[in-house]
């Protein structure tokens, strides 16, 4: 890819200056554009490093209405972001609907270098190229337009940018960080650009290679690049729009039938009970025994994820409060989930999640979770078809990215029955202290309950997986509940904690 690009390409001054013109004018045009129909736009800039890359990115800033663009320089990840899955530093910087965000340097940077600078662990960025194509997939699905730019040079250039530099010709902040090993191994950095550009070129996010030896030639060709893609984008949302109008309703959003023999949530055992004198000696001793599992997340570093759902009144809240009595509240935050709103709406459903991911060490506790989107988004129709049916997958994938950066991930549904529900609803409108709990939305989701009962079936069976598994928590008695989930989350983080094996690849 990188043979074909002509570096010869120039603009002379007369024609740069009628260029740029014309484009400071279609660049702001388009913003706007974008802005009206709500369409995000990512643009990421990658190449050698002196090719220019800070310099077009303020050509292209400067027409744009700061209030809907921002910019991100991307250098190695602080101390506090290594301590979190790889994309997330890089997820929680996405645009809203309607912005633009411009990366200086992105996702991609730090795995080139450990390419060429990784050791011995060739699979490495593999893996890392497996996880971007995940993520840009899942982004341009939700309506994101990604456009990626590599800047080129040749290695003379580069040299000769270089020498200006250290001559004090650039002022050192419009540089970024100076690596002299691209220009000692260009050949090895070539080779691995060209593996990078060919393994993450896509059709919903495409590498543009940009020939950089003329910076004039370059800014034009840039700004236009994203005004084309920008207008192409916003004509074929138009022409998708038309012709979902003209169809008839889609007939696919049937839930899956069930009898008892693959029903899940049939087969739990309802019966199963506690007395009193139990619960106080089992529940004391799992207690015991997760003060000291937190202690030693702490100390190997390694998050943990667990996600609590369930029926409306199944006792969630009460597990929870049997776990966190005895927490060290500086290393675990629980998370009740709500409807989104405000920024949280106009972002990919997963963004606020990826905010409250914890750190290595910590634990992050969530009353409610990512699963609204295949719970009740998709039953009270909060959720496209496609929005809801790519969701399992893009939940595998967004589990999976926290159990291969070390974090440890359990979930939790809170199984009664419909007699179990009105008792218990009935008894909160009765108790003061208790009321808060019951709203009209409680009493119109139980009138759903077999399609709920079906569509966590469903879920059951896409989205439990070895590493992060679905555990269904006999819930009509209280006291076998809250000790039953304890003691299985001392299981599984004994045994994550155990594994020398594990999935663990460093941050990059």
């Amino acid at each position: 890819m990188l043979e074909t690009i002509d570096l010869s390409a120039k603009l002379d001054a007369e024609t740069y200056s009628k260029c740029k013109a014309e484009a400071r004018v279609e660049l702001s045009r388009v913003q706007q554009q974008a802005r009206e129909v709500g369409l995000p736009v990512v643009a990421v800039f990658e190449g050698w490093d002196f090719s220019g890359k800070s310099r077009c990115i303020q050509f292209l800033a400067d027409p744009l209405d700061p209030r809907g663009m921002k910019v991100h320089a991307m250098y190695p990840p602080t101390a506090e972001e290594k301590h979190f899955p790889f994309t997330r530093r890089y997820f929680l910087r996405l645009p809203a609907r309607g912005q633009i965000v411009l990366f200086l340097r992105s996702w991609y940077y730090h795995v080139l270098d450990e390419r060429v600078h990784g050791g011995p662990d060739a699979l490495l960025p593999e893996i890392a190229f497996e996880e971007i194509r995940q993520l840009e997939k899942m982004l341009a699905d939700d309506g994101m337009l990604i456009v990626k730019f590599w800047l080129h040079i040749d290695q003379k250039e580069q040299r000769r940018r270089r020498k200006q530099f250290k001559r004090g010709d650039y002022p050192r902040w419009r540089v970024g960080p100076d690596d002299p090993k691209q220009l000692k191994f260009h050949e090895e950095y070539e080779r691995a650009a060209e593996e990078m550009l060919a393994s993450t070129s896509t059709d919903f996010a495409r590498w543009y290679p940009i020939a950089a030896n003329d910076l004039r030639y370059a800014r034009i060709a840039i700004a236009n690049r994203i005004i084309n893609r920008v207008q192409d984008e916003i004509v074929l949302r138009e022409r998708r729009k038309e012709m979902l109008e003209g169809q008839p309703p889609l007939e696919n959003n049937r839930l899956p039938e069930l009898d008892d023999m693959t029903s899940a949530l049939n087969r739990v055992d309802l019966t199963l009970s506690l007395t009193e004198k139990d619960y106080d000696r089992r529940l004391r001793r799992a207690q015991d025994r997760l003060v000291d599992l937190q202690y030693q997340c702490v100390e190997q570093k390694r998050a943990v994820v667990i996600c609590f759902e369930g029926w409306d009144a199944a006792g969630k809240g009460g597990v929870i409060r049997r776990m966190t009595r005895v927490l060290d509240p500086r290393f675990y935050n629980v998370h009740p989930v709500a409807a989104p709103r405000g920024e949280e709406a106009d972002h990919h459903y997963l963004w606020r999640f990826w905010r409250w991911i914890p750190k290595a060490g910590n634990w992050a506790i969530f009353d409610r979770s990512w699963y609204g989107r295949v719970l009740v988004e998709r039953i009270e129709g909060f959720a496209t078809i496609p929005e809801w049916r790519r969701a399992f997958q893009e939940i595998r994938d967004f589990e999976a990215a926290l159990t291969d950066s070390g974090a440890i991930v359990m979930k939790f549904w809170l199984h009664i029955d419909p007699e179990t529900q009105l008792k218990r609803f009935q008894e909160r409108e009765k108790i003061e202290y208790k009321r808060y709990k019951i709203t009209d939305e409680d009493w119109r989701n139980r009138e759903k309950w077999d399609q709920y009962h079906r569509a966590a079936e469903d879920m059951f069976r896409r989205t439990s997986t070895t590493t992060a598994p679905w555990v269904l928590v006999p819930s009509v008695d209280k006291r076998y509940a809250r000790v039953h989930a304890l003691e299985r989350l001392v299981e599984f983080i004994e045994a994550g904690l155990s594994q020398h094996e594990t999935r663990l690849r460093p941050n990059v």
